[in-house]
């Protein structure tokens, strides 16, 4: 997994602190650096590239389903998407109590 790092054009914020928490501790490997788009074209061309998606307050995660740069498309897999799945439905089930909030991340009203 890697996530661009907080250097100005990604904004600090609480969903996706919550999404790098939840994957470290389901055991991803995580890095936060910069990534390029010919990083993203590679790793596709190599069969590497599963998952691209965003996080935000409102929709939680927001998966990629096409990626266009220039004259190349990517179509992603959206039955692969097992990463941004989880930590959807993990974030959804701790705030309607579903599942258990082992971070402490629901405060009582």
């Amino acid at each position: 997994m890697i996530t661009p790092n907080l250097d100005g054009a990604i904004l600090a914020g609480i969903t996706r602190d919550c999404i790098i928490t939840l994957l470290k501790d389901k055991g991803y490997k995580l890095t936060e650096r910069p990534i390029t788009i010919d990083e993203v074209l590679k790793a596709n061309e190599d069969g590497k590239l599963v998952e691209i998606f965003g996080t935000g307050t409102a929709a939680v995660i927001a998966p990629v389903e096409k990626l266009k740069y220039k004259d190349t498309v990517i179509s992603l897999d959206m039955d692969k998407r097992n990463i941004s799945k989880f930590a959807y439905d993990t974030i959804n089930g701790i705030r309607n109590r579903s599942i258990e909030d082992k971070f402490g991340w629901i405060v009582p009203a």
